[in-house]
């Protein structure tokens, strides 16, 4: 969750607190108004789109959602693009649908933070949305390619978001270490991460 804030993600408020001799991540309730107590209008892309299961559909119809029914539409579907690059860097390929909602704020429908953000250990390349006609990325032309699905038209634009958010990714031991990840996962997940960045790289 921290790695995903510095890469630019809209991620929910999280911290760790110590629980015996274990840690526990809290996470902050998004879809709570903290000033009366009452929860917030939430509703998932899988019921959005109507989708009976998770393999069905791509990131791109979860921005023509956006589209219809954001009251910000091109903010929240760049907060989206910021959100797929960032999946696919660290291997969170468990990026279903129940995985992204829509959060009423009082004024309009917005895009939820992004919540369950977590590696996939093994270097699986499948996602569970599509990323354009695949459910992989192999090289950054794919990225490229995709941006154009979230309003960003300029090849200069979706080049200078991937490379900001892969700087801060390519930062991912350091963020490991602070936060007390053993070392043995830090060897495990960094082999990931350090292999699909490659890919990007080119």
């Amino acid at each position: 969750m921290e790695l995903a804030r510095r890469a630019g993600v809209d991620a929910a408020p999280s911290r760790l607190l110590p629980c015996g001799s274990r840690r526990a991540l809290l996470v902050e309730r998004f879809d709570v108004d903290m000033t009366s107590g009452r929860r917030c209008h939430m509703i998932s892309m899988q019921t959005l789109l109507g989708a009976e299961g998770y393999y069905e559909v791509a990131y791109a119809d979860i921005a023509d959602v956006i589209r219809r029914v954001s009251g910000d539409p091109r903010r929240d579907l760049t907060r989206l693009f910021y959100q797929l690059i960032f999946n696919v860097m660290v291997g969170n390929t468990d990026d279903h649908l129940k995985n992204f909602c829509m959060l009423f704020d009082g004024q309009g429908w917005r895009l939820s933070p992004a919540f369950d953000l977590v590696p996939n250990i093994g270097m699986n390349r499948e996602h569970v949305l599509r990323i354009g006609p695949y459910p992989y990325v192999e090289d950054r032309r794919v990225l490229v390619q995709e941006a154009k699905h979230f309003g960003i038209k300029r090849q200069s634009k979706a080049d200078e978001i991937i490379d900001a958010v892969m700087a801060a990714v390519s930062e991912w031991e350091k963020v490991f270490v602070e936060f007390g990840v053993p070392q043995r996962d830090i060897a495990g997940i960094g082999r990931d991460i350090e292999g699909r960045l490659a890919k990007i790289r080119g």
